[in-house]
């Protein structure tokens, strides 16, 4: 048997290059669009109660009212930006802005 230990660099939102920086908001973004933006609604197709204000539903109306849903991931940006910030400068990233697996047994 061989054991290897492994050193993995992890770099901060802010020390990344501003391409790498843009693939993370990018991906924070798809994030909301696939897991967060469905949640807006019921079954039924109704507003649940608690996003009649969301700055995430107040998006989804202006994509709607515009007749753009193209650019949901800009109105969301537009309306969020200081959440999908923080949500992005609260992990650690290897270098090319993967988020990095963590194992209990490194």
């Amino acid at each position: 048997m061989r054991k290897i230990k492994q050193t993995i660099t992890l770099y901060e939102f802010d020390e990344l290059s501003q391409e790498i920086k843009d693939k993370i908001v990018c991906e924070e973004i798809d994030f909301m669009i696939e897991v967060d933006v469905p949640e807006i609604w019921d079954e039924e197709g109704k507003v649940v109660p608690k996003h009649k204000n969301s700055k995430l539903y107040k998006s989804c109306k202006e994509c709607e009212r515009n007749q753009t849903p193209w650019f949901i991931g800009e109105y969301i940006f537009k309306h969020m930006e200081p959440e999908i910030m923080a949500r992005a400068r609260s992990r650690e990233y290897l270098k090319d802005g993967d988020i990095p697996k963590m194992y209990d047994n490194l």
